[in-house]
């Protein structure tokens, strides 16, 4: 004799548990697409920044003004890429000693806290191995 309700039971936990593996596994690859494409335009640089669903977030320029270094950005409202945006300029600015412009535009749906901290830390990771690589 089989028990059919304990059936619907382990049935519905083993979809729910793999509901939440998919779930993981596809959070574990947010930032995985990153692409990172790298022009050089004369003596300056420019640098394109995207992940998920492309688009344009913010764009930050760096260069230097009466011997100092500066950073102009305009982020697109609603979006905060620019907190990306500025700070990698001004260190690649410093960095290959030029102006830099970075555009950023990276979105993935239900991120949580740790999700985007987790994307932030894949952005400059892989920034700084593509600014590395410049000099």
């Amino acid at each position: 004799m089989t028990n059919d309700a304990g059936a619907g039971c382990v049935n519905a936990a083993t979809e729910e548990q793999a509901d939440k593996l998919e779930q993981l596994a596809s959070a574990s690859s947010y930032g995985d697409d990153l692409s990172i494409q790298v022009l050089q335009v004369g003596r300056d640089w420019m640098f394109a920044i995207t992940g998920g669903d492309p688009h344009i977030g913010a764009v930050s320029t760096a260069s230097k003004d009466d011997g100092e270094w500066k950073v102009k950005t305009t982020p697109v409202p609603g979006h905060k890429e620019h907190v990306l945006t500025g700070p990698m300029a001004l260190q690649a600015a410093q960095f290959l000693k030029t102006t830099v412009t970075v555009v950023a535009g990276i979105h993935y749906d239900n991120l949580t806290a740790a999700d985007i901290d987790m994307v932030v830390d894949k952005v400059w990771k892989r920034f700084l191995l593509e600014l590395n690589t410049l000099l």
